[in-house]
């Protein structure tokens, strides 16, 4: 897709409202895969295998489907200036790269405490996983944005793209050569 960057955006903005749409009809044939897989005495593993045929397809929906909502929701916060800077599609990008790099950890302590609390049990599989679900974003992006007010902002989510580009503009305004690992890798 990088190698085609232009031809990919214009399909999206061509295709925006079927990529969604297709992504929808593709998860929720995924699922009712797994619950009659389930229900026909799969287990869980086998049921939700990432090398089954409906995974490969479920996966590339999701994508197409993430990349549509992501263009259309770009255009919208580009084209209504009354909306949040938290809702802005800049400021929840720069938090993406945190979050994943972080969830898991607070996906296993988030599993844990529920696990020692003893609310699994009371909670049911659906109760579980939305909790687990909610908690896990919650604080996931509830650190990535503190961590993004201090120094260590560089460690969890990379180079800041703005100080990048001011830096190389000076470099270039001055006439002096574009070191790439300087540019990419220095956090100052």
């Amino acid at each position: 897709m990088a190698l085609h960057f232009d031809e990919v955006g214009q399909f999206v903005e061509r295709w925006v409202r079927q990529l969604i749409g297709l992504g929808v009809a593709i998860g929720v044939a995924a699922t009712m895969w797994y619950l009659i897989a389930v229900g026909t005495g799969s287990g869980t593993g086998r049921a939700s295998d990432l090398y089954q045929s409906i995974a490969f397809l479920w996966f590339t929906a999701a994508v197409a489907a993430l990349e549509g909502g992501t263009w259309w929701w770009f255009r919208r916060t580009m084209t209504n200036g009354q909306r949040p800077g938290y809702l802005s599609a800049a400021y929840l990008a720069s938090r993406t790269g945190g979050i994943l790099f972080c969830h898991v950890l607070f996906l296993n302590l988030v599993r844990s405490g529920l696990g020692a609390t003893g609310l699994v049990p009371h909670l049911g599989w659906a109760g579980t996983v939305v909790v687990t679900y909610v908690l896990t974003l919650s604080i996931s992006a509830s650190f990535t944005a503190l961590v993004l007010l201090t120094p260590l902002r560089w460690v969890l989510t990379g180079p800041v793209r703005k100080e990048q580009r001011a830096r190389l503009s000076r470099r270039v305004a001055e006439g002096r050569p574009i070191s790439t690992p300087e540019i990419s890798m220095s956090p100052a």
